[in-house]
């Protein structure tokens, strides 16, 4: 369907669009705070969608936004129905939206707000920083919550241990594969006890 911005919506089968999903990712992940790199079988777990996971909703699906340059953007999402003697009350659960540019970003959201016989849209894993809280003109309407969650990279493996307090006794050996920062690799033998952790 069209779309604003020039291009257009298309839905797919996550797993037949798998090249374009990660494409996109990788082009919007080195600008998005807290986004980590995905291999294969990591994208394979991700795209897999047995039944018994699905919590009464729909297969997984996608949509994506094209332009004349390729795909933009994409969102994964599932659509669990339900009514009430009102009417239909089903919510769309939405997985992830990536998009490498405001059209595309914009234009998806509003697909996954305009899906029929849905009266909520549910994004739990949002980040903070989620462009759609600077979008709308009432974002408290939008129920966002924040949960704790935290994101942290060791640049100083000894520092990063020995600058924590061990409750018990420990005497355990550490295997680290670093390739971002090679001077965290190796073994590392951690001693530890309430009096001090060498």
């Amino acid at each position: 369907s069209g779309a604003a911005g020039g291009g257009r919506l298309r839905e797919a089968v996550p797993d037949e669009v798998r090249e374009d999903l990660v494409a996109v990712y990788e082009r919007v992940r080195p600008q998005r705070v807290g986004w980590s790199s995905r291999n294969e079988v990591w994208w394979t777990f991700l795209l897999a969608d047995p039944k018994d996971d699905r919590d009464g909703a729909s297969a997984r699906q996608a949509v994506l936004y094209e332009d004349a340059d390729g795909v933009q953007g994409y969102a994964l999402w599932r659509l669990k129905q339900s009514w009430t003697p009102e009417g239909p009350a089903g919510e769309t659960v939405v997985g992830e939206v990536v998009a490498t540019t405001r059209d595309a970003y914009t234009e998806l959201w509003r697909f996954l707000f305009s899906i029929d016989l849905t009266r909520t849209v549910n994004y739990w894993c949002a980040a903070p920083d989620e462009p759609l809280l600077h979008m709308v003109e009432e974002p408290r309407a939008l129920g966002a919550r924040h949960m704790d969650s935290l994101w942290l990279r060791l640049a100083d493996v000894p520092a990063a241990l020995c600058a924590r307090r061990y409750l018990t006794p420990l005497d355990l050996v550490l295997e680290i594969d670093d390739p971002l920062l090679p001077e965290n690799a190796g073994r590392w033998l951690l001693r530890a006890s309430p009096e001090g952790v060498t």
